[in-house]
C-alpha cells in the first residue's frame, strides 16, 4: 500500500519538516494554494507529485497545474479539487462533477476523506 502524503494551502512556505514527510512517502498530493513553483518544484524533484492550482495560485501555477485532477492510484479512482466542499453542501457544480467521475475517494482542500459508505474522516 502507497504512503500518500496529502498538503493544501502551503501558501508558499515548505520547511525541512514538511519536506521529512515527503520522504517518508510514495506520492504527494497537493491539494491547491501551493503559493510558489518553488514549493512543487522541491517536491517534485523527490517524490511523484500530483496537484491542483487553488484560489491564491497564480498564472504560472495555473498553467502548470489543473483546477481539478482525476488519477487512479492503485486501483482507487481519485478526484483532486482546491475547494470542494463536503457532502450535502459541495461548491457550485462539484457534486455533479463526483456523479460524473465517479470517484472512490475524493480529496479536498478540507483535508476530508470520503470512503463509499461515506466515513469521512479529518486529517
Amino acid at each position: 500500500m502507497k504512503k500518500i502524503l496529502l498538503l493544501s494551502d502551503t501558501h508558499g512556505y515548505i520547511d525541512d519538516h514538511i519536506m521529512e514527510y515527503v520522504n517518508e512517502s510514495d506520492e504527494v498530493w497537493h491539494a491547491g494554494d501551493v503559493g510558489s513553483i518553488d514549493v512543487t518544484d522541491k517536491i517534485s524533484k523527490i517524490k511523484l507529485l500530483r496537484a491542483v492550482y487553488g484560489n491564491i495560485d497564480g498564472a504560472e501555477l495555473r498553467t502548470s497545474f489543473p483546477k481539478d485532477l482525476v488519477f487512479t492510484c492503485e486501483g482507487v479512482k481519485v478526484f483532486m479539487t482546491h475547494i470542494g466542499g463536503r457532502p450535502g453542501r459541495y461548491a457550485k457544480g462539484i457534486g455533479q462533477q463526483i456523479k460524473s467521475v465517479k470517484p472512490k475517494r475524493s480529496e479536498e482542500h478540507t483535508s476530508e476523506l470520503q470512503s463509499p459508505c461515506n466515513l469521512v474522516c479529518r486529517l
